[in-house]
């Protein structure tokens, strides 16, 4: 018999081989999906890995069959064609349900990679059997048939190393590279397969003079599966960001915008005001006794409470209407159209109006909630720097202490010095009737993506007052001499917080702590520190000093003499809020500093903004210049986490990892496994 020489198609086999890339490429981007998708996601991410793996494999065989000219009539049988996509799905099966385990030896890799290859060899030669060519006999030459089989092998263990590999790393260039060796090793199996295949002439074998069939129709219906597949995929992808974004940016219990997403407007809006010199108006509201109702009645009602003034709010919403839940019981209101005093006026009176008409009822109880609110409106200019917000709560907070069930709007001869004052007389008392806490906010090192270190942050919880944000209490304090008395509780309290996580070996090994200006310039810090170290036998090397640049300005040959000293100890200094103050470099290498900490402003709109990237950048190589580490702190989202890791900054903190929180929170989310992106 008379073996037929073919010949082949390159337009096909360059499609073929795309195909497999493109394919490649795509399970690669699935498998980064998986390891961070909530359960009911994983299973459909793991199924349509599983699918597009699958399909990639079995198009690009088919359609590099295709390209196989022979002079004979050659037909593809639907039915056999179809059925060899089966072990093709059961190899991919077999890689995305591997990589979904958390713990995988190099032992269960191979294993798994021998039976992946063994379904991608029967899905090739049984799809050969596809093939329907009257008068002509397939035979196999077995070296090439054993080099196909090896081929596999190889392409299947590779594949599972490098989906492992992908989930940890955030580089395109990589994911690139990866799906181009992916693509070609599979190619490559499936041509050797190709050449191990010889046609036979048998008695019935006609001549055509060129190939005859159904093989355009089997592109075109290939080809149309794998466009429906990959559009699938960008769907999916588009609603798991929609998701991601929807539970970044909304409160899930009433639906409306939440803390997060209110702040990032009220900053933008108020840069625009300042640059348009426009007025902006922010109202913020406490349902007054809110705990009594979450104690009488149950959370269940107190949740239904928020729901239905959630709901009320929502009338008042329009383009020029911001609406916020901010946290339990408080939320807020952006207004970025023109308004007089009076209008603002108007509005608060209508909002309370509208909650005086309601009435909740629980079972066979009904009650009536009421309002606390407070409101700050600006005509701004670029020079007028009036915080809003801070102003707003200083009214909300006035309101309460009147009673309750009334509003407030800003006035700063009535409101900041009274307020101010019964701040200072609660302040005094806190530390003794223990209303000081401290939360932590954990820091992410970038190159084991662990979080490793954490800073201390200070929060009040007035018996009186309520919450007070450290914004509002801390420069109150240091005006009028209690900073020391509070930055020696804060110290005191870490200090023994690290020595309790090292003696249990908590992931925590690091704790930053922030000196206020004050008592680095004019407090016992020295003293103070060696003490604690005496008391509570930390390592010092385990602390870092947060000091602001502004701590320095004063006096730099003293701070500089003091920071020595300090690091003669062991202690780690950072500069904190890192270009803000500072009018020169000169004072900056004068300074014996470990680490810089960027402040947020540059990280806002990181991934759109090319100057602050440079920026960012530059102060990065500055650091490195100087041997120091760099901390970024107001990462909020994953581009902008993502750009930070590209720039090979340290360490990153902010919402987008972690919140600040209590410690017996922080010791139940730190469980020392890597976080993804």
């Amino acid at each position: 018999m008379n073996e037929i020489q073919g010949s082949w198609d390159e337009g096909i086999v360059v499609l073929s081989i795309l195909i497999a890339v493109l394919g490649s490429y795509i399970s690669l981007d699935i498998s980064q999906h998986i390891p961070k998708a909530h359960r009911e996601m994983k299973r459909i991410w793991l199924s349509m890995g599983s699918i597009t793996m699958g399909l990639s494999i079995w198009a690009m065989h088919f359609i590099g069959m295709t390209a196989l000219r022979l002079n004979v009539e050659v037909y593809y049988d639907w039915l056999d064609t179809f059925l060899s996509i089966l072990p093709a799905f059961g190899a991919a099966f077999i890689a995305f349900y591997l990589i979904n385990r958390t713990n995988v030896n190099t032992l269960q890799i191979l294993g798994s990679g021998v039976f992946m290859a063994l379904a991608i060899v029967t899905m090739h030669y049984s799809g050969m059997q596809a093939m329907v060519i009257p008068g002509v006999e397939m035979v196999y030459d077995e070296a090439y048939v054993t080099l196909s089989i090896g081929i596999a092998l190889f392409v299947s263990i590779v594949a599972l190393f490098l989906f492992k590999r992908i989930q940890s790393s955030h580089s395109t260039l990589i994911k690139i590279g990866s799906a181009l060796l992916m693509g070609m090793a599979i190619s490559s199996m499936h041509y050797v397969a190709m050449k191990a295949t010889h046609y036979q002439e048998t008695a019935d074998y006609i001549f055509f003079p060129s190939q005859v069939g159904n093989k355009e129709f089997l592109i075109l219906s290939v080809s149309v599966i794998m466009t429906v597949v990959l559009m699938a995929v960008i769907l999916m992808n588009r609603m798991e960001n929609r998701h991601a974004l929807q539970i970044a940016h909304y409160d899930l219990l009433t639906k409306l915008p939440n803390r997060s997403y209110f702040v990032q407007q009220y900053e933008y809006l108020l840069k625009r005001a300042r640059k348009n010199e426009t007025m902006l108006s922010c109202i913020l509201f406490d349902v007054d006794h809110f705990k009594r109702i979450n104690d009488t009645f149950g959370y269940e009602a107190g949740d239904r409470v928020l729901q239905q003034i959630a709901q009320q709010m929502k009338g008042f919403q329009n383009k020029n209407i911001i609406i916020a839940r901010l946290d339990g019981n408080r939320f807020g209101l952006l207004i970025q159209k023109e308004k007089s005093l009076e209008d603002l006026n108007g509005v608060l009176e209508r909002i309370q109006l509208k909650f005086d008409q309601l009435n909740f009822s629980h079972g066979q109880f009904e009650f009536h909630p009421t309002l606390s609110i407070g409101a700050s409106v600006k005509e701004f200019a670029p020079d007028i720097y009036d915080d809003l917000f801070i102003q707003a709560e200083q009214a909300l907070h006035y309101a309460k202490n009147q009673g309750r069930n009334n509003f407030q709007l800003y006035n700063p001869e009535v409101h900041s010095q009274k307020r101010e004052n019964l701040i200072i007389n609660e302040l005094k008392q806190a530390v003794s009737k223990e209303e000081l806490s401290l939360y932590f906010q954990p820091k992410i090192t970038v190159k084991s993506m662990q979080a490793e270190e954490a800073e201390v942050l200070l929060r009040w919880n007035s018996e009186k007052l309520g919450m007070i944000s450290p914004g509002e209490f801390i420069p109150i304090a240091e005006k009028n001499g209690l900073i020391v008395e509070i930055s020696e509780y804060v110290l005191r309290s870490a200090f023994k917080q690290l020595k309790e996580w090292e003696d249990t070996e908590f992931p925590i090994c690091c704790l930053a702590i922030n000196i206020s200006p004050v008592h680095f310039q004019y407090g016992n810090i020295y003293q103070m520190l060696v003490g604690l170290i005496e008391d509570y036998q930390v390592d010092p090397s385990k602390v870092e000093l947060e000091i602001t640049e502004t701590s320095v300005m004063k006096n730099i040959d003293q701070a500089v003499q003091t920071l020595e000293s300090l690091r003669e100890l062991g202690f780690r200094i950072a500069l904190d809020d890192f270009g803000t103050g500072l009018s020169s470099l000169n004072y900056l290498q004068q300074l014996p500093i470990d680490t810089l900490k960027i402040d947020r402003t540059f990280v806002n709109d990181l991934d759109q903004d090319t100057t602050k990237q440079a920026i960012v950048k530059t102060v990065i190589q500055l650091a490195n210049h100087l041997g120091a580490k760099v901390t970024v702190e107001g990462v909020e989202t994953k581009q902008q986490a993502h750009m930070l890791q590209l720039l090979h900054c340290d360490h990153l903190q902010g919402y987008y990892f972690y919140k600040p929180m209590p410690c017996r929170q922080l010791e139940k989310v730190c469980d020392g496994e890597k976080v993804h992106m």
